[in-house]
């Protein structure tokens, strides 16, 4: 089949805040591959789309909060997105299911959803409602005004089975759907939920295997992840304390990826990978 071979990881670094290194050197190198005007609607596509490498190394800035729940590092977030999945999600051409089976609005404000009977956490969990109704509440009782907001549209979630579950919302609104999107599934320890570095488990295509916070997060394949194994095994992302750091690493060839000026140079790939094959 055609296809087009692009790697996982630009999932992880196409929304990361842009960087304030400049690119003028690396401009001049011969010796990196740019890739440019990568499209942020793309990313749901990216994933378990992957080039033939074991491990991909990249940096981000540290983050005195490394639980997702806490962490209010941008870069974090995004590298986190390989390891938790939403409901749903979305781009421009509408809503994709990502954990659910289904969704029906039977009617303006109640979203009924079932949910795929083939997603494990990475503690080997099968997901279930319940995993739902228990995220969504945690973020409710997180003091985080961001989350707080979207979640007062909600009047109460009702379990009607393993797999189904009702949301009930205070009003009709176009950001009912929207909120899906936000939050991430979680199963967690209660009792450890609220350390700051506690890393509760995840559904995505990578688990978080080992944790340094204040040097790297490893990052390794879920074996069970139910759109299959990603082709890159493992994913160490440095912790970096500043922007100047991470270009070092990345000229040393220490790191594969580096992004700066809405573009991201590559050490290791070819054009050649980002082309469509004819």
């Amino acid at each position: 089949m055609k296809y087009i071979k692009r790697f996982i990881i630009i999932i992880l670094i196409i929304s990361i805040a842009i960087s304030q290194i400049s690119c003028d050197k690396l401009s001049k190198q011969n010796n990196n591959t740019i890739i440019n005007k990568i499209n942020k609607n793309e990313v749901q596509n990216f994933v378990n789309k992957s080039i033939n490498k074991e491990q991909l190394n990249i940096a981000v800035l540290q983050s005195n909060r490394l639980n997702p729940i806490f962490n209010l590092n941008k870069e974090i977030y995004y590298i986190f997105q390989l390891c938790y999945e939403p409901i749903i999600s979305y781009n421009k051409n509408g809503y994709t299911l990502i954990l659910a089976e289904s969704i029906v609005n039977e009617n303006k404000k109640v979203i009924k959803i079932k949910l795929k009977d083939n997603i494990y956490f990475h503690n080997g969990k099968k997901m279930d409602a319940y995993d739902v109704l228990e995220t969504y509440n945690l973020r409710y009782k997180i003091n985080n005004p961001y989350f707080k907001a979207l979640l007062n549209y909600i009047n109460y979630i009702k379990v009607e089975s393993r797999l189904i579950l009702k949301i009930n919302f205070k009003y009709a609104s176009a950001m009912n759907m929207l909120i899906l999107t936000k939050i991430p599934i979680i199963n967690f320890d209660k009792k450890l939920i609220y350390n700051k570095d506690y890393i509760p488990y995840g559904t995505g295509p990578y688990k978080i295997e080992n944790v340094q916070s204040k040097e790297y997060i490893f990052l390794e394949a879920n074996n069970q992840y139910y759109k299959g194994v990603p082709h890159i095994r493992n994913i160490k992302v440095f912790l970096v304390k500043d922007k100047d750091y991470e270009y070092n690493l990345f000229k040393k060839w220490t790191t594969d990826l580096l992004i700066c000026d809405q573009k991201i140079y590559s050490n290791d790939f070819s054009d050649e990978l980002y082309k469509k094959e004819e």
